[in-house]
């Protein structure tokens, strides 16, 4: 297990955890979508695969598992509940203030060489041992 911190740029807050480094997954997702006119999908006959417009840019996302463990021997954390250690990554994944709102810019830190900007997407938990 190694120590990874996510710093939130907007207010200097960091958030440090264990990862897993076995469960580290990276995506890159290309530019590319179907192309549609105002009357819906491009369709015909001789259209074997659907038209694609290539956009520019693209997205990376990386899933981490991460581990929160209150039970850890000579661990520093003092909660009996470890959803007041995953509660901050829950308020990164919403989109406060609604409309068109910027989700917070964070920096995922790991080791001497990941410092890498990113915007939280999507939190799952899982609980053992109540």
């Amino acid at each position: 297990m190694e120590r990874v911190a996510f710093l939130i740029e907007q207010t200097d807050e960091r958030l440090t955890c264990l990862l897993n480094p076995e469960t580290l997954t990276i995506r890159r997702t290309s530019g590319v979508r179907a192309r549609a006119s105002s009357g819906g999908q491009l369709t015909g006959v001789g259209l074997s695969d659907d038209p694609l417009l290539y956009t520019g840019g693209g997205r990376t996302e990386i899933e981490v598992d991460l581990l929160f463990d209150v039970t850890l021997v000579g661990s520093s954390v003092t909660t009996d509940d470890v959803r007041n250690l995953t509660a901050p990554f829950w308020n990164l994944s919403e989109n406060k203030g609604g409309g068109y709102a910027i989700p917070p810019i964070i920096r995922l830190i790991w080791g001497k060489y990941w410092n890498i900007p990113a915007v939280v997407a999507a939190v799952s938990e899982r609980l053992e041992n109540f």
